[in-house]
């Protein structure tokens, strides 16, 4: 599977706005980031279309990608859509697949 660039600028963001990432190495964020840009919701937008970049929504968090680099990431209530829910199990595989170090496995618990 292919990891998507990161922008400097992307990657400070990605770290100084998203919850236990302010110590994510740049390799790790690219990873994360790649995930989260396949589990994510693609967005329709003739005005990134015409700049030849797509975006995704992944949870509160906006990811918009430029040729195969992600270019901006914004963490803000604003981009929550309503009803999403994340893939646990795809998003387990996934970061078994992009080597993730400190992804947290959501386990099912069964109930007696």
């Amino acid at each position: 599977m292919k990891i998507l660039g990161l922008t400097k600028e992307a990657y400070r963001e990605y770290k100084g706005t998203t919850r236990d990432n302010h110590k994510t190495s740049y390799d790790q964020a690219r990873r994360k980031l790649t995930r989260n840009v396949k589990l994510g919701e693609k967005q329709k937008s003739l005005f990134n279309w015409l700049k030849g970049q797509q975006e995704y929504i992944y949870g509160q968090l906006k990811i918009v990608v430029k040729e195969d680099t992600i270019i901006e990431v914004e963490n803000d209530k604003k981009h929550e859509i309503k009803d999403w829910v994340k893939d646990e199990e795809e998003y387990n595989h996934l970061s078994k697949k992009l080597n993730i170090k400190d992804y947290k496995k959501k386990r099912h618990n069964k109930v007696s």
